[in-house]
């Protein structure tokens, strides 16, 4: 986590970009980074398949209901890829699968 922090911290000067998190999981990660951050975390996943499941993803909800700076798109990588209309992302973090 120190590591992830830390290029949280290396990125925070460029303004007007997202910090994007592929692979969510239960939210544990989405909170942290979104709580070091004030811009926008966009968590991509689609709860299906490996730590997929709807309780996975009502965890995920819990963990996360709070976090004013944050975005979820339930979908997979490569559908957000393709449908991305956000700023320019300063940061990703991948902790998936990568699937089109």
């Amino acid at each position: 986590m120190q590591y992830l922090l830390s290029g949280l911290r290396a990125t925070e000067f460029l303004e007007n970009t997202v910090v994007v998190e592929i692979g969510c999981y239960r939210g544990v990660t989405t909170r942290v980074l979104a709580q070091h951050t004030s811009r926008r975390v966009i968590a991509i996943d689609p709860y299906i398949g490996y730590g997929g499941s709807e309780q996975d993803y009502a965890k995920f909800k819990m963990n996360t209901e709070d976090v004013s700076n944050l975005a979820h798109q339930r979908m997979t990588s490569g559908e957000a890829f393709r449908n991305w209309k956000s700023h320019q992302a300063s940061l990703v973090f991948i902790d998936a699968f990568m699937t089109m």
